[in-house]
Formats: structure tokens, sequence, C-alpha cells
């Protein structure tokens, strides 16, 4: 695949091509963010809309760009919608948390109360998150344009969260085992109900052939998790204080062999989605190897270290240069050089926070895509023009309550 371009396609092969500067792509981003900082998050639907459509127009095949038709007005209605829909059901969680701890019950009664009423909140909280996220994609996909056609799906929310819940439970019953099974399910629910015009799309992989290819990362992670546990459980049991180096060494040694781990995961599960989707006749395979994923992500990290080091330098220059012995006739010198060390300090740190977001979306985003990109074939992609139009555009209510912040820490996976 590598010797294709854009405009080749060898017995019936196509290969898609993704053309952005990276560089332009940060500078865009560090801006949006700073913007996003300065209006306390309301630039985010501005900034999201705008990397969707960079990210969208730089993607092509047979030379054929796609379009984002999303606004950051859509967005902005559907995040004030969704905030009225979600502000009085999480009152009433806090509400019922807090009676169940007041009103009366023994020590031991109330707390179960409590607990009981925490994990309601939360298993409401993730089957809300799973509604959002299908209503975010349906809303996505049905602002994406190719050759005049739009790509759309049909809607099935609530199916499709409590389906999402139900496998997860099975998951955590098999400490992840499950996990291929579940994923290959809800791609399945999902493409099952996506469309390209009047092209119906599915998908093919199977949840067997996921555990296959993944299940070797699976032991390894598990081991690198319970290997320093149970050494620093048992040095703190044994009070053995001559074991503790070795733990915090190989608990030290775990640490990269996670972050590995999760890299070479995230190719395997990339390769396993595209080469099981299939739009109309055509069909994609990829081949994104682990090594190349692993680079993204220590090219973030090096990033992010040198932006902060940079700033940590460049603040104590600032700072020394203001806080300079001010002249013994000078009146409220001292309260100057604190009000100018202040606001220095508080602009480098907003300065830093763009910075680093527009590195994490950078490499994270950007370059993740590229990544996915060139390493992606398409097969029998001139079946695709015989698409025709059809299906309607969807309203941005699950996008804005993934952006309520309501339902922050508790989006798994992170998107554009």
């Amino acid at each position: 695949m590598s010797a294709l371009t854009s405009s080749e396609t060898l017995d019936g092969v196509s290969a898609p091509k993704f053309e952005s500067d990276a560089r332009s792509f940060f500078w865009f981003a560090a801006k949006g963010g700073l913007l996003e900082i300065v209006t306390v998050g309301f630039y985010r639907f501005w900034l999201l809309t705008g990397i969707r459509r960079r990210i969208w127009s730089a993607t092509s095949l047979e030379g054929d760009a796609l379009e984002y038709t999303g606004r950051p007005l859509e967005i902005l209605i559907g995040y004030l919608i969704a905030l009225a829909i979600l502000a009085p059901l999480f009152l009433a969680s806090f509400l019922v948390g807090l009676l169940a701890e007041t009103a009366g019950f023994p020590d031991d009664l109330a707390w179960a109360a409590a607990w009981a009423a925490g994990a309601a909140s939360f298993g409401f909280i993730y089957l809300l998150l799973q509604y959002a996220s299908y209503r975010a994609r349906r809303y996505r996909v049905s602002r994406t344009v190719w050759r005049g056609v739009r790509f759309w799906m049909k809607p099935a929310g609530w199916r499709y969260a409590f389906l999402s819940v139900g496998l997860m439970i099975v998951v955590i019953l098999t400490l992840g085992l499950a996990h291929p099974w579940r994923a290959a399910a809800l791609e399945r629910f999902k493409w099952r109900r996506t469309f390209y015009g009047d092209l119906p799309a599915r998908f093919e992989a199977t949840g067997w052939a996921f555990f296959k290819a993944g299940v070797g990362l699976w032991v390894l992670a598990t081991l690198a998790v319970l290997l320093p546990i149970g050494l620093l459980a048992d040095a703190a049991a044994t009070r053995n204080e001559s074991l503790l180096p070795f733990a915090f060494l190989v608990a030290a040694l775990a640490v990269p062999v996670l972050f590995w781990v999760w890299a070479v995961f995230q190719a395997l599960e990339w390769r396993w989605f595209m080469n099981g989707l299939r739009i109309g006749g055509a069909g994609f395979a990829c081949t994104l190897k682990g090594w190349r994923v692993v680079r993204i992500y220590l090219g973030y990290v090096g990033v992010a270290l040198a932006i902060s080091l940079a700033s940590s330098i460049a603040g104590v220059a600032i700072h020394a240069a203001i806080a300079s012995p001010p002249s013994p006739t000078a009146k409220g010198a001292g309260d100057a050089v604190w009000i100018a060390s202040s606001a220095a300090s508080a602009l480098a740190y907003l300065a830093v926070l763009a910075l680093i977001g527009a590195a994490h979306r950078t490499y994270l985003v950007h370059q993740f895509w590229r990544a996915v990109v060139d390493s992606t074939s398409v097969a029998n992609a001139e079946t695709l023009r015989l698409a025709r139009r059809a299906g309607q555009a969807s309203d941005a209510i699950g996008e804005g309550m993934l952006d309520t912040g309501l339902l922050d820490g508790f989006d798994l996976g992170a998107g554009f």
C-alpha cells in the first residue's frame, strides 16, 4: 500500500490520503485552546468545529475530500438543551443521596443507603454517557459528506445505551476478557444503522479474532499491574524492608510496559476495526503498526515535557527580572512587583495549558489520524459512486451532553 498515492488504484484497491501540515495545525489548536481558556470554555464549540473541518477536508479518497458541515451554534444549542435536561436529574440524584444519609437510619444502614444511592447515580451517569455517545456519533456522521452524498444513522440511542451497559457488566465480571466481544457487538450495532446515502454499512470483524490478537497484551498488562502490587503488599505484610527497593523497581518498570501495551493495543484495535468495516461494496484494510503509535505517544510526551521545561525556565527568568531590588526611595514597589509577578505567572500558566492542549490535539488526533489513513486501503471504492442521496441530519443534543461537563471523567474514549 505504501507504493500507492491518492490517485492510484491497483486491482480495485485505492489508497486514501491525508494532506495537512502538523505545524499549522498545532498553532491553530494553540490559538483555539487559549481562546477556550479565556472564554471559560465557551469557544470550545468553535474550536471543535474548526478541528473537524480541518481533519475532514484533509482526508481524501480518489481525489475527493470529506466535508464536515456541522456548525458551532448547533453544538452550542445542543449543549444548552442537554444542560437543561441533565441539571435537574443530577440535582435529584444528589438529593436522594443526601436524604439517604440524613434520614435517621442506623449508621450501617445509612452507609449502605448512601452507597446504594452512589452506585445508582454512577450507573445512571454511565447509561447517559452511552446514550450521549451514540447521539453524538449520529450527529458527526450526519455532518459528514463525500462527493455530495451525506452519511447518516438511524436513531437507536437508548437501545445502544442498555446494550453497552449490559455488556460492560459482563466485561467487569470477566476481568476484561469479554471486551473483544463487547466491542464487536457494539460496532455491529452502530454500523448496521449507518448509511452512505442509500448504501448500507456493516461490520464483519469478530470478537474472537480481536481476542486472539490481543490476549497476549491482556496477560502482559495484568502481570504489569498485579506483580508490583503483590510485591509491595508482601513487603508491607511481612515488614520486609529489604524487599521494597525491588518492589519499587518492578513498579517503575511496569509503567513503560503499560505505556507500550496501550499503544500497541490501540494499533491492534484500529487494524481489527478497519479490516471489518464495509460500506456498500467497498471494504477497508489497515496495516497500522504498534511502533508508529508508540512514536506518536512519545512525541506528545516529549513535546509536553519540553513545553513545561521551557515555561519553567522562562518563568524563573521573568520572576528574577521583575523581582530585582527596587530603589529604596520607590514607594509601593513591593506591591507592584507582587502584582506584576502574579500576572506574569498567570499568563504563563494559561499559555502552557494552551500549548500542551495543542500538542495533545496535534499528536493524538492529527498525527494519529494521519497514521491510520497512511496505513489504510479501500477495495472496490468505485462502488461508492452508486450511492444516492438519502437520510437526514441529526441534532446535536448528544454532543451537548458530552460537553456539559456533567459527564466529565466518564468518557472512556477520546474523539474529535
